[in-house]
């Protein structure tokens, strides 16, 4: 895996890097926080607000900043599928997109933070031409903008408080993650939590008046 994972860095082009990826949170690309109890989580999909059009492939993580959770789900690619048979090389133009629970390789970028991380990938780009490499007037495929890449990534609250997730892609060209998008958690006590601590403070309280 850590070989595949380091072809992928290497065939990332600065173009793919400057695709501009974003969190969609219960549908929406403009929501930013949420509140939910502990012990519960809710599901994000990451999609792209440019056109994916060179080919290579990209790299994004998914990075809990601070606060307590962890992520989980069944998430995986939902892009757009070539279909274009190149009339040279005989391959099929597409698009894939793998998830990884954990940060293999990305270690160094993202110091003792928990996350996963995702690879999108476009195998050809630019005008497409025929076996006498003449023009055929058609381009490869591309990932159109407000596509959405892939789904169901989930996070798991684990404590009350306060979490920051982040979207990153990594730049190859200068070894760093770009902030693309911020998500914030409010993780509160439920109701019936908070009723027991209510209940607790008031028997307290009458013992020390007692």
């Amino acid at each position: 895996m850590r070989k595949f994972l380091v072809l992928m860095l290497v065939l990332c082009t600065a173009s793919l890097a400057n695709a501009a990826l974003q969190f969609s949170l219960n549908g929406s690309t403009t929501q930013k926080e949420i509140t939910i109890a502990p012990s519960q989580e809710f599901t994000v999909d990451i999609w792209t607000n440019a056109e994916i059009s060179a080919s290579g492939a990209g790299l994004w993580a998914v990075i809990l900043d601070s606060g307590q959770g962890d992520f989980g789900g069944n998430g995986h690619y939902t892009g757009p599928l070539g279909t274009y048979n190149d009339p040279i090389t005989g391959m099929t133009d597409n698009f894939t997109g793998i998830v990884y629970y954990n940060l293999l390789g990305l270690e160094t970028i993202f110091p003792g933070k928990t996350g996963l991380q995702g690879t999108y990938t476009v195998w050809n780009s630019g005008p497409i031409l025929d076996e006498f490499g003449d023009p055929t007037g058609q381009t490869y495929p591309t990932i159109p903008a407000n596509s959405q890449l892939f789904d169901y990534i989930t996070f798991h609250c684990l404590a009350p408080g306060d979490a920051v997730v982040k979207l990153y892609q990594i730049s190859v060209s200068s070894g760093t993650a770009v902030l693309r998008d911020t998500l914030t958690v409010h993780q509160t006590p439920e109701p019936a939590t908070l009723a027991i601590l209510g209940l607790g403070a008031l028997l307290l309280r009458r013992k020390k008046t007692a």
